[in-house]
């Protein structure tokens, strides 16, 4: 079955020792730009107009019921600038994307108590090779210097917006580290529109979200 690009971000922000995620940011709006990425890549999504507005290029079904859900919302909102698409996109996005990797076998939920106290959750990935594989992509373009394929970008261009490059790839150089996911973000699908889109709601939509390390959390 066919991982989304948001199923992969969520797998690369699990830190497979501890079972916890390497943020503790909100990551639905995040996600949310994943999925803008993945229906641009199959050709269903534009950006365009003097003002940058989001329009479906095809409805038609993609069997991937979060893409339908988000292709039905995005009709539905034809003509949204890239914040309010996300914001419609966004709520609930990080848990029901776990809810389906865990459905899958891909990861594996493990409930636990702190000082017997609050509910933590970790996270087992059933299939480390995937993962190992798409963090040597990461590296392989980031560090050696690699011409990304138009996937790999879109989960750069995603890592780099909530700062956490350094923490999914070993490099000997933050800065350059940077340097070299901005470069490849240039080359991203409107990766600009998309990052500017993620931090615009940070605050307000997305920022609602309750986060990892709270109580009875995901």
């Amino acid at each position: 079955m066919a991982v989304l690009i948001a199923e992969d971000l969520l797998l690369l922000l699990v830190d497979q020792e501890t079972g916890k995620f390497v943020t503790k940011r909100p990551l639905d709006g995040v996600l949310a730009g994943a999925l803008l990425f993945e229906l641009a890549g199959a050709h269903r999504l534009e950006l365009s107009g003097d003002e940058g507005r989001l329009f479906v290029q095809d409805a038609a079904d993609t069997g991937d019921t979060i893409l339908d859900e988000a292709l039905e919302r995005l009709v539905d909102a034809e003509g949204a600038r890239p914040e309010d698409a996300l914001g419609e996109l966004a709520p609930g996005l990080r848990r029901r994307l776990l809810d389906g990797l865990a459905a899958r076998g891909v990861l594996t939920e493990e409930a636990g108590a702190t000082l017997g106290v609050f509910t933590t959750t970790r996270w087992q990935v059933g299939d480390p090779g995937h993962v190992a594989a798409l963090r040597g992509q990461v590296h392989e373009v980031l560090v050696e210097g690699e011409d990304p394929d138009e996937r790999t970008a879109a989960l750069i261009a995603l890592l780099a917006t909530i700062d956490v490059l350094h923490k999914v790839v070993e490099a000997p150089d933050r800065s350059l580290l940077a340097m070299r996911a901005a470069h490849v973000a240039e080359d991203a699908w409107h990766a600009d529109a998309v990052e500017a889109a993620i931090a615009k709601g940070t605050d307000s939509v997305f920022g609602a979200s309750i986060v990892d390390g709270g109580l009875a959390l995901p």
